[in-house]
């Protein structure tokens, strides 16, 4: 925790005063001014580190980690991605930097690194979604799609079944879209947001009977969602049609 690290502050003074060429020392002191947000103290010192030992694990890591506390973010990715060339398995590493790379619009590179990592760790939910979001960016709507297949065979939430129901939604492709919210219930029976979307396709498939079971339960589940006065007005019209 922060007072740890607080705590650490003063030894690693002494450690680099008793030792000034140490990188090791450096890095420690360096890392415990970072995480109590002392970045104007930390930055010299890790640099300094770098400067004795480019190679040191963590100290590329460290520094890019302070740039993006300030705010720095093309200035970070060269120190994640030198980092990346030492630990090229580490999943710390490749989460940051895909999200420098999504935050700096380079999707590209965050699609072929979110799939480096989902190789890496396959029960990573995140990873997928992340992946999904990059696709997305870059205008691939299949590969998009696909991602957040693979998702919901490692995903129990439900959340990539009911993402995958609303991109089938705006394509309006009804059946694809109540398959997928029909999974996301399966997986989370409590999704109400599931349930009330597809109520919507099965009114848009004219399922009327099935459409107004769904708005129901929707408005069960969640009776102060802005939606739930809608709901049950389009249910109480559903019934009316003989739904």
């Amino acid at each position: 925790d922060e007072r740890k690290y607080a705590e650490a502050i003063a030894p690693g003074k002494e450690a680099i005063a008793a030792n000034p060429a140490s990188a090791e020392a450096h890095l420690y002191l360096g890392r415990a001014l970072l995480q109590v947000e002392n970045l104007a103290e930390a930055e010299p010192i890790i640099k300094k580190g770098l400067e004795l030992d480019p190679l040191m694990s963590g100290l590329n890591f460290d520094m890019a980690m302070l740039y993006i506390k300030k705010g720095r973010l093309m200035q970070a990715i060269p120190y994640l991605e030198k980092e990346r060339e030492l630990n090229p398995e580490a999943p710390s590493v490749l989460s940051n930097l895909g999200k420098l790379y999504v935050d700096t619009s380079q999707f590209d590179k965050a699609v072929a690194l979110y799939e480096s990592l989902i190789t890496l760790s396959p029960d990573n939910v995140e990873n997928y979604g992340m992946l999904a979001d990059a696709y997305k960016q870059v205008g691939n709507t299949e590969k998009e799609m696909e991602t957040y297949k693979r998702m919901g065979a490692q995903d129990s939430s439900g959340m990539a079944f009911y993402n995958l129901g609303n991109m089938m939604f705006n394509k309006n492709e009804m059946v694809k879209a109540a398959d997928s919210y029909q999974r996301a219930i399966a997986q989370s029976p409590g999704n109400a947001a599931a349930h009330y979307q597809l109520g919507l396709v099965y009114v848009n498939l004219a399922k009327f009977k099935e459409a107004v079971v769904e708005l129901d339960t929707f408005v069960k589940l969640s009776p102060k969602d802005p939606k739930a006065t809608e709901a049950k007005s389009l249910a109480a019209d559903l019934r009316k049609m003989g739904g």
